[in-house]
C-alpha cells in the first residue's frame, strides 16, 4: 500500500476516520526512518535496499542474509548486543561477512531530533562510524545521536534476555509507570556527593598518617634533650628552642603578607572584562541597550574595585616596607645569638669523644626538631576533628541514600502491581529491592583478597547483607568480623 491506488483507496475508507483527512489538518512532524542500505564488499557486495516509510519485512530461508542484515546495521550503529552469546554471534557474522574483504555499510536515514534532516553513516570494517550530512560534510554526531533509542534485536537474543536475570529487570523497567525515574537523579546526586567525601577523607586520612609519623617521633626526641640536660648543658643552650620559635613566628608573617599579595592578584584576575558587550557584538540584537546598560554596571564596577586594589596595593607595599626594617632587625639579633650559641659551644666540655661544639650542635639540632613538630600537635589534633567531621557528613549521606533508595523501590513496588494487574495475572512480578548483589560480589573477587573467593562469598547473594554494616563491622576490626560472619562462612577460620 505505498503507492495509491485503487485499492488503497477502497482500503482507506474502511477507517475512515483514522485514515482520512485533509492535508491542511495533517501536523508537520519528522518521523525518524532508514531510508537506504547499501553494500561495498563482504557477502552483500553490491545489495542496495531502499525501505518504505511504513512497516518493513525481510523474508528469506535459511542461509539467505537476514541475520546478516541486521547486524551490519548493528555494526553501522556502534550498537553491542544486550547478551553473551548474542554478541559472539554479532563479531563472527560481522568478521565473515564484512572481515575479510574490509567492506563497509552505508545507512541513509532521516532523523526526527534533527527536523527531518537526512545522514549517512558509514562504517568499514575495523573503523569506526562516519556520519554525513546531505552536504557532504562529516558531521560531529555519533550514529546514536541522530536515531537516539534505537534497538536491534538480532536472532535468540530476545529468548536469551528471558533467560538473563539483569537483562529480564531491564526488559521490565519499561514497562513500568510511576515516578521512581525521579528518585534516580537524587540517588545519582548522593552517589557524587558520598564520592566526593570519600576522597576527602582519603586525603585527610593520608595526612593524619604523615603528622601521625611526625608527632610519634616526639617522646624520642624529648628522651633525647634529657641525656643533653644530663650534661648540664640544658641552661646555657635554654635560648634555642626560644629562637627556633622566633624564626616559625617570623615565617608566619612573611606567609601571612604573601598570602595578602596573592589574594590581590586574584582578585585582578576576576575583574569583569566586557569586552563581549561590545558595541559590535550588541547592534544586531534586539535589546542591546538593555544590555549595554548592564555593560556600565560591570565598568562601574570594575573601576570602583580598581581603585580599592590600588589603595591595597599601596598598603601591602607600605606593610613590606615597615616590616622589612624590623625582620632585617630580629635577623641580626638571631645571628648574634647564635653566635653566643658558638660561645658557649666551646664552654661546653669534651664528653664520649666529642667536643663541646659538636654537642652543642647535636643538641641545636635536636630542639629545633622538637620546636618543628610541637605545632604539629594541634595540627594532628584539628585533622582528626576534620576527620570525624567528615564521616558524621558520610552518615548523614548514607541516610539520604537510604531514604532515597527505599522511596524509589516502593515506587517502582506500587508500579510493579499495576503491571501486574495489567497482564491479567498471565505473569506475576514480584520486587526485591537491592537484591543485585552481583556486582559487588565480582568487585570483592576482584580485589584478590586473600582466601576469599566465589564460594566464600556465596552468602551475600543467598543471605541478608547490607554494605554499610559489612563496612561497620570491617571497621571494628577483624575480631568482629569474624565473629559477625563465622556462621555465615563455615569456611573461615578464626
Amino acid at each position: 500500500m505505498t503507492n495509491p491506488c485503487f485499492a488503497s483507496f477502497k482500503q482507506a475508507f474502511l477507517d475512515a476516520g483514522s485514515r482520512v483527512r485533509l492535508n491542511t489538518d495533517k501536523p508537520e512532524n519528522y518521523a525518524s526512518a532508514i531510508e537506504r542500505i547499501r553494500f561495498v564488499g563482504g557477502y552483500l557486495d553490491g545489495v542496495d535496499i531502499e525501505l518504505s516509510d511504513h512497516l518493513n519485512a525481510v523474508i528469506g530461508g535459511r542461509g539467505t542474509g537476514k541475520s546478516t542484515l541486521l547486524e551490519c546495521i548493528r555494526y553501522a550503529f556502534a550498537l553491542e548486543p544486550k547478551t553473551q552469546n548474542a554478541l559472539k554471534q554479532h563479531k563472527t557474522v560481522i568478521e565473515t561477512n564484512l572481515g575479510k574483504e574490509r567492506g563497509m555499510v552505508e545507512i541513509t536515514l532521516r532523523s526526527s531530533v534533527m527536523q527531518g534532516r537526512r545522514f549517512t553513516i558509514s562504517r568499514k570494517y575495523g573503523n569506526q562510524p562516519v556520519v554525513v550530512d546531505e552536504q557532504g560534510n562529516v558531521s560531529p554526531y555519533h550514529p546514536s545521536d541522530l536515531l537516539p533509542g534505537i534497538e536491534l534485536y538480532g536472532q535468540n537474543e530476545i529468548y536469551e534476555m528471558t533467560r538473563d536475570e539483569h537483562s529480564r529487570s531491564q526488559l521490565i523497567e519499561r514497562f513500568l509507570e510511576g515516578e521512581h525515574e525521579r528518585f534516580d537523579t537524587d540517588i545519582v546526586k548522593v552517589l557524587a556527593k558520598l564520592k566526593e567525601n570519600r576522597e576527602s577523607i582519603k586525603r585527610a586520612l593520608s595526612q593524619k598518617d604523615d603528622l601521625e609519623a611526625e608527632v610519634e617521633r616526639l617522646p624520642k626526641l624529648l628522651d633525647q634533650a634529657k641525656q643533653y640536660q644530663v650534661l648540664g648543658i640544658n641552661e646555657k643552650l635554654k635560648i634555642i628552642p626560644k629562637l627556633e620559635k622566633e624564626k616559625q613566628l617570623n615565617d608566619r608573617v612573611s606567609e601571612d603578607a604573601n598570602r595578602v599579595k596573592d589574594a590581590i592578584e586574584m582578585l585582578k584576575d576576576s575583574l569583569p572584562d566586557t569586552v563581549f558587550l561590545s558595541n559590535a557584538a550588541l547592534d544586531t540584537l534586539p535589546h542591546a541597550d538593555l544590555l549595554k546598560q548592564q555593560r556600565d554596571v560591570l565598568d562601574a564596577l570594575k573601576a570602583g574595585v580598581h581603585q580599592v586594589l590600588e589603595q591595597l596595593e599601596q598598603l601591602v607595599v607600605d606593610a613590606d616596607k615597615r616590616l622589612l626594617p624590623v625582620n632585617q632587625l630580629l635577623v641580626e639579633k638571631q645571628r648574634i645569638e647564635e653566635q653566643s650559641l658558638e660561645n658557649a659551644f666551646k664552654e661546653i666540655p669534651t664528653n664520649q669523644g666529642k667536643t663541646g661544639r659538636q654537642i652543642g650542635a647535636e643538641y641545636q639540632t635536636l630542639l629545633k626538631q622538637i620546636e618543628q613538630i610541637r605545632p604539629k600537635q594541634t595540627t594532628l589534633q584539628n585533622r582528626q576533628s576534620q576527620i570525624d567531621e567528615l564521616y558524621k557528613q558520610r552518615k548523614k549521606l548514607l541516610l539520604e541514600l537510604d531514604q532515597h533508595t527505599s522511596a524509589r523501590a516502593s515506587s517502582i513496588l506500587k508500579s510493579v502491581r499495576r503491571l501486574t494487574r495489567k497482564l491479567e495475572q498471565k505473569v506475576r512480578l514480584t520486587l526485591q529491592p537491592e537484591g543485585n548483589r552481583q556486582a559487588f560480589v565480582n568487585f570483592l573477587s576482584a580485589c584478590n583478597l586473600e582466601g576469599v573467593g566465589p564460594k566464600r562469598l556465596a552468602w551475600v547473594l543467598e543471605g541478608e547483607f547490607s554494605p554499610a554494616n559489612l563496612a561497620a563491622t570491617i571497621r571494628q576490626g577483624e575480631a568482629e568480623l569474624t565473629s559477625s560472619l563465622v556462621y555465615r562462612i563455615p569456611l573461615l577460620g578464626p
